[in-house]
C-alpha cells in the first residue's frame, strides 16, 4: 500500500527544482496534516515530507487493539497508550535531566493516530495572557469551532457535544453528583464553575443509510483520500527525514535523507513550514543554526502536570451511565482542567493512579482488588491538569546522536497542591458512589512526556515572550521569509488543557494566511 501512495524521491528532487510545490511541510501529524488539507483545499501544490512510513490507515481506536476492562485497574482506558508505547520513536535525557516518557510517533498521520482524541479549548484567562490577541480573538471568535467541526465531520459543535438524543446532559445523575462535588470543594463566597461534557474529536454515529462514521479523528483518512484519489495537489515522500534547511536568496533548499537507504537528497521550495512536533522540528532548527540567530530554539520544553486517580465500587447491578465531564476551575492559585470519566473509556496512562486504585463497597467501605468483576462495579477516572510557564532551564539539546537529547526538570505541587487535590477527589468519590470516611485514593503523577503535550521550543510572540520570541503571530520564524512552524513547540504556554484542538486552530488560520 506505501509503494501505491508514496513518490519517488529522485523525481520530487527534479520537480523541486523549478519549484513545483507551491508549499513544502514536514510533518503530516494534527498540525501538518491539516495544513495541507487546508492548502490542497484552496488549490495549492503541496509536497508533504514524513520521516515514517505507513503504519495506520486510520486513528488506532477504529482498528484493532487491547479490549477495554472498566473495572480492572488497567483501565477505564482507550488502551491507546499501549499502541503509543510501541510505536513511539526513543529520546534520551541528558546527565542530571528527569525522566522522560514521551517521544515522537514517525509515520503517515503522525501522532494524530493514536492520540486520546479530548478537545477542550485554552481558557479565555490563558489566552489573554500568553497568545497575541489576533490569535485569541481568531479562536474565540470561531476558529475553535471551525476546528472542532472538522475534527468531528461535522458531527458535533460545541455547543452540543455528541449526537442529540444519544445522551440527555442536564438529565444526568452524574452530572448533579458532580456539581455538587466541585461546589463543596469551592469556597462558598465563590460560584463554582460549571461542569460540562467532555468533546471528543469523532464522529460517532451515521449521518445516513449506508454511511459509516468516520469514528476517531486522525489525519491520516483524508491524506489517504487524496492519494488514492491521485490528487495532483498532494505529493507526499515517505519515510523521509530533513535533516537540515538553507536559506539561499528567496527560497530554502532542504537536506534530506532516506530512512530506507540512507542516501542524501535535495528538495528547494520559496515556502516551507516545519510541522514534525515540539521535538522534531526543532531539531531541524537546531541543525541549520537557527539558534545562532535566535537564542530561544529549543530552550522551554514544558509539559503540564497531570494527575490521576481511580476508584470502583459495587452497583448492585445497577451501574451508572457512561459519563465523561469537564471543569475549568482553579486548584489553590493554580488554573486547572478537571475531567472526569465514569465507566467510559479514558486516555489516563497505566503509569499514573493504577497502583493507588480504591475498591469500595456500595457501603463505602474499602476492599480487595481481587473481588472486583465487571458485572457488578462501576469506575471512575478523575484526571486534573495544571497550566505550567514555559521552563526556560529545559531543552532539546544540539547533539549529533541519531535520536534526540533533552534536558528536563519538574517543579511539581507541593504539599498544600496536593492536600488540595486530594481533598477534590475524595468529594467527587463520596458524590458520585458510596460515601466513606476513608481518605480518597491517591492521585499520581504521570511521566514528563506521556500525553504528547509539550510545548515551547519554537515559541510564539506573545504578551509575555515579545522580545525572545522565534515566531510570530503568523507563524514565521523571525528574520526568515517563509519559513514556518506549525507544531506544539509554537505554544508560549503549556496550558491546563489538552492542546491538540488549539493546535488544529493555529493549522487552518495558518493556511488561510497562507493563501490570501
Amino acid at each position: 500500500m506505501a509503494d501505491h501512495i508514496a513518490s519517488d524521491i529522485e523525481r520530487v528532487c527534479q520537480l523541486s527544482k523549478n519549484f513545483y510545490f507551491d508549499f513544502v511541510i514536514v510533518g503530516s501529524g494534527l498540525a501538518g496534516g491539516v495544513l495541507a488539507r487546508t492548502l490542497i483545499e484552496k488549490d495549492k501544490k503541496v509536497l508533504l515530507i514524513e520521516k515514517g512510513g505507513l503504519t495506520f490507515s486510520t486513528h488506532c481506536l477504529n482498528t484493532s487493539r487491547p479490549h477495554w476492562q472498566r473495572s480492572s485497574t488497567q483501565g477505564p482506558s482507550q488502551d491507546n497508550d499501549v499502541v503509543y508505547s510501541a510505536v513511539k520513536d526513543k529520546v534520551h535525557i541528558a546527565a542530571g535531566s528527569d525522566p522522560y516518557v514521551g517521544g515522537p510517533v514517525y509515520c503517515l498521520g503522525g501522532r494524530s493516530t493514536v492520540w486520546g482524541l479530548y478537545s477542550p479549548k485554552i481558557n479565555d484567562s490563558t489566552l489573554k495572557a500568553y497568545f497575541p490577541d489576533t490569535i485569541s480573538k481568531w479562536l474565540t471568535g470561531g476558529g475553535y469551532d471551525k476546528a472542532f467541526s472538522l475534527m468531528t465531520n461535522e458531527s458535533q459543535t460545541y455547543s452540543t457535544v455528541y449526537p442529540q438524543g444519544l445522551n440527555a446532559l442536564e438529565e444526568t445523575e452524574v452530572k448533579k453528583d458532580l456539581d455538587k462535588a466541585i461546589k463543596d470543594f469551592c469556597s462558598p463566597t465563590k460560584s463554582a464553575p460549571t461542569v460540562s461534557f467532555a468533546p471528543l474529536a469523532m464522529e460517532f454515529n451515521s449521518a445516513g443509510l449506508y454511511h459509516f462514521p468516520q469514528g476517531a479523528y486522525s489525519t491520516a483518512d483524508y491524506l489517504l483520500d487524496r492519494l488514492y484519489a491521485r490528487d495532483d495537489r498532494l505529493t507526499l515522500l515517505l519515510n523521509t527525514e530533513v535533516l537540515s534547511l538553507e536559506r539561499i536568496g528567496s527560497s530554502y533548499n532542504l537536506s534530506v535523507r532516506s530512512v530506507i537507504d540512507r542516501s542524501i537528497h535535495q528538495i528547494g521550495s520559496r515556502n516551507v513550514i516545519l510541522s514534525a512536533g515540539t521535538i522534531g522540528t526543532v531539531t531541524i532548527a537546531l541543525n541549520s543554526g537557527l539558534q545562532t540567530l535566535l537564542p530561544k530554539v529549543g530552550k522551554g520544553l514544558t509539559d503540564h502536570e497531570i494527575w490521576g486517580a481511580r476508584f470502583i465500587w459495587d452497583n448492585e447491578g445497577k451501574g451508572k451511565d457512561p459519563m465523561k465531564l469537564q471543569c475549568e476551575m482553579k486548584i489553590g492559585e493554580k488554573q486547572a482542567l478537571v475531567n472526569v470519566a465514569v465507566n467510559a473509556e479514558s486516555f489516563l496512562s497505566r503509569d499514573i493512579g493504577t497502583s493507588h486504585t480504591q475498591h469500595l463497597t456500595n457501603k463505602g467501605k474499602v476492599k480487595s482488588a481481587e473481588s472486583s468483576t465487571d458485572a457488578n462495579h462501576d469506575m471512575v477516572n478523575i484526571t486534573i491538569e495544571y497550566e505550567a510557564s514555559l521552563a526556560e532551564d529545559n531543552e532539546v539539546l544540539a547533539n549529533p546522536s541519531t535520536d534526540p537529547v533533552v534536558f528536563v526538570k519538574r517543579v511539581t505541587a507541593d504539599e498544600t497542591q496536593q492536600s488540595a487535590m486530594q481533598k477534590l477527589a475524595k468529594l467527587v468519590r463520596n458524590n458520585l458512589c458510596a460515601y466513606s470516611d476513608d481518605p480518597g485514593p491517591r492521585l499520581g503523577l504521570a511521566g514528563f512526556g506521556v500525553g504528547a503535550h509539550e510545548v515551547g521550543t519554537m515559541r510564539l510572540r506573545g504578551p509575555k515572550t515579545l522580545n525572545d520570541y522565534v515566531v510570530d503571530e503568523n507563524l514565521q520564524v523571525k528574520n526568515r521569509p517563509n519559513l514556518y512552524v506549525c507544531d506544539l513547540s509554537v505554544l508560549p504556554v503549556s496550558p491546563a488543557a489538552n492542546p491538540s484542538v488549539t493546535l488544529v486552530a493555529l493549522a487552518m488560520r495558518l493556511g488561510d494566511h497562507l493563501t490570501k
